[in-house]
């Protein structure tokens, strides 16, 4: 058993790695703005940003809809400014999560 350890420890079997599906680069940009560039600084800035998408596009929507209440993904000290900008989102769009 330590021979077969050692063995596949310098020549491990080939497998197939699972490749995750590329989001189109307006998916990605909002991604990088709720999870990562989200903070105290920049919230209004990115309510701005947020509220510029399609909100007639059902895709775009939808999407959005769905990161915004994937609180999870959310830096803990960030849930609050996320919080925020739903806030802000509710004076211009009506946002209707999908039911858990």
């Amino acid at each position: 058993m330590m021979i077969e350890n050692a063995y596949y420890s310098v020549n491990p079997p080939d497998l197939q790695q699972e490749s995750k599906p590329k989001r189109p680069p307006l998916e990605q940009f909002v991604v990088k703005l709720l999870y990562t560039d989200l903070g105290k600084n920049n919230t209004e800035k990115i309510l701005k940003i947020i509220r510029k998408l399609n909100w007639e596009n059902p895709d775009e929507v939808s999407f959005a809809v769905r990161l915004l209440g994937d609180v999870w993904n959310y830096k803990f000290y960030n849930i609050r400014y996320a919080a925020s900008l739903l806030a802000g989102l509710v004076f211009y769009h009506v946002i209707i999560f999908p039911s858990l």
